[in-house]
């Protein structure tokens, strides 16, 4: 090969992993930039919440006063009407009734390493487990394990599904507060043997695959020990029972509280099993937004220190400016530095989150981040040299 095409082959390696590192920089930055904004607009939004919820002591009539305000009620929610799965034939009354279903396959895992000779070679790997689906062996590598493998003995659809006209006193409940409550419980469905005879036969299995557990139904030979082919199916449902709610008034129902100037997916809307008081929670809510907030700041910050080493600071850290950054008061040396690639990322997220929460309303956290991102910057050059 010519030293041209080298050099032309170089530059456009260095051009691709230009690309891959401003490309993992800027999409860290934006998912960092998202996450302060609602996290920001969070935090003051449940700071007003606190202060504007008005208690709603009697759900047992319809108070036109409360219309369009943010309330917080606690009371006996009632249903009229059960929850059925058709296929397995009982009903149960709740808020919402769930089916899961596993299947206990063969899968093939594959693997790429490289060898003695540095060349990269593919190695298959084939385990049983559990699965949310079936999984085809007519594509596995090793042919063996194409005829261990065993199909389900029946393939069964997922069910999801939740109350209509649960009422609330004299309000009725909107479908988003009642699939949202979480404090499910695990069903065992109560069914004489003719019932599970009928089910074996909608199913088109023999009956004695068919075996009740403390979940649901366990389709196989034995439940306590799994062989390719057994289906496990779970039901889990959310009891009808006292609640507590944090909306606004819409009507003779409920509707997700959110300003003017958030967009809409910032709002509160919020239900609670059991008498929760509305500073708890408010207090959820922004707990819950909180986890939120440092997953996507782990993110960011994953993907822009990765991008940071990416770029081609050996060309960069030519020009002095970019030196002082990267080294401190060390800028004779164009050698670029761990730690100084690693202040110039924890700088970028610093300063982004900083804009974020300074155009959020979030002034003071603004600037405490901002002051950080400009110490990460530029204190080490000022500092003095010690060489």
């Amino acid at each position: 090969m010519s030293r041209k095409s080298r050099s032309s082959d170089d530059a456009i390696a260095n051009f691709i992993l230009l690309v891959i590192a401003v490309s993992a920089i800027l999409g860290g930055l934006v998912l960092l930039w998202w996450g302060e904004n609602q996290s920001a607009r969070y935090g003051s939004l449940g700071e007003e919440a606190a202060r504007i919820v008005v208690e709603m002591n009697d759900v047992s009539k319809i108070d036109p006063a409360l219309d369009g305000k943010l309330v917080h009620a606690v009371g006996q929610a009632e249903c009229d009407t059960d929850l059925q799965d058709p296929l397995f034939g009982f009903s149960v009354k709740g808020f919402t009734l769930k089916r899961k279903v596993r299947y206990y396959q063969l899968v093939e895992h594959k693997e790429k390493k490289k060898n003695s000779q540095g060349k990269f070679e593919t190695s298959y790997r084939y385990k049983e487990k559990w699965t949310e689906k079936p999984i085809s062996s007519s594509g596995f590598y090793e042919y063996r394990y194409r005829s261990r493998a065993e199909a389900p003995h029946v393939t069964l659809p997922e069910l999801e599904s939740a109350a209509e006209n649960v009422r609330f006193g004299a309000y009725t409940l909107p479908e988003f507060l009642v699939s949202s409550l979480k404090n499910s419980q695990t069903l065992k469905p109560r069914l004489a043997a003719k019932q599970m005879s009928e089910i074996a036969d909608r199913l088109h299995i023999s009956a004695d695959l068919l075996n009740e557990t403390e979940d649901g139904f366990y389709i196989g030979v034995n439940p306590s020990t799994a062989h390719l082919g057994d289906v496990r199916v779970s039901f889990s449902y959310v009891p009808i029972s006292e609640i507590s709610i944090l909306a606004k008034v819409k009507g003779n129902s409920f509707e997700r509280f959110h300003r003017d100037k958030d967009p809409e997916n910032v709002n509160i809307g919020q239900i609670a099993a059991g008498a929760v008081p509305a500073e708890e929670m408010i207090k959820d809510l922004k707990s819950d937004v909180s986890w939120g907030a440092w997953l996507l700041r782990l993110g960011s910050l994953i993907l822009v220190t990765a991008g940071s080493f990416f770029l081609p600071w050996d060309d960069l850290t030519e020009r002095r400016f970019v030196r002082l950054i990267i080294n401190g008061s060390a800028a004779k040396a164009k050698e670029w530095q761990l730690g100084g690639v690693l202040r110039f990322a924890l700088a970028l997220l610093m300063l982004t989150a900083g804009l974020s929460r300074l155009l959020s309303g979030a002034a003071a956290t603004g600037g405490i981040f901002l002051a950080i991102a400009a110490a990460l910057l530029f204190l080490p050059a000022l500092m003095p040299d010690k060489h």
